[in-house]
């Protein structure tokens, strides 16, 4: 009888422990993802800086009056571009294949505080024919990626919940895909 009782305190105590070791590989692997997102989007960042300071110009628009010519990045024939500046396949007519999400995608959009996360405040906060007032900046983006890890990377970065102010936001388009923009830095275009 005592053999069955420590089998069953050492199996509880087994238990306890993988629920807790389990946990903690969790939220190793939701750091991890974070950190790639904030990595990557800083890269796209980085090489956009440097067609910038190559050619002088910042990228065309390309779609929507918001999309620039990410595709640019990849391959040119801007005078000064001394690219490519990141080793991302293109997809579709305005953004980088995301080896997990979706698509990375650079947009011109307004920075003062967004009245919500719908398509339609995504629309009134573009740069070219949005009807909101304030500074255009350049948002890094990339669509496709689940709310937890949005939420995520917006406490890490902003470390608030507010996902329509600060250097996070969040856009939903009509048909339910979310979209990540990190603010970059103001746009010269403008």
């Amino acid at each position: 009888a005592m053999f069955g009782l420590d089998a069953r305190i050492a199996l509880a105590i087994f238990g306890a422990l993988s629920v807790i070791s389990g946990a903690a590989l969790y939220s190793a692997i939701q750091d991890a993802k974070v950190t790639e997102i904030i990595t990557s989007m800083n890269e796209i960042s980085k090489a956009y800086d440097a067609y910038y300071l190559d050619t002088g110009e910042e990228l065309d628009v390309k779609a929507h009056n918001a999309y620039l010519d990410i595709h640019s990045l990849i391959s040119s024939s801007k005078d000064g571009w001394k690219g490519p500046y990141l080793p991302y396949d293109t997809r579709g007519t305005h953004g980088l294949a995301h080896p997990v999400y979706g698509s990375y995608l650079i947009e011109e959009v307004k920075a003062d505080k967004w009245t919500d996360t719908t398509q339609a405040t995504w629309a009134t906060n573009n740069c070219v024919n949005g009807t909101a007032t304030g500074t255009c900046y350049v948002w890094m983006v990339v669509n496709a990626i689940d709310t937890e890890t949005v939420n995520a990377v917006n406490k890490k970065i902003d470390n608030d919940d507010d996902l329509t102010d600060g250097n996070v936001r969040l856009i939903i388009s009509t048909g339910g895909t979310n979209y990540l923009f990190i603010k970059h830095r103001a746009s010269n275009r403008y």
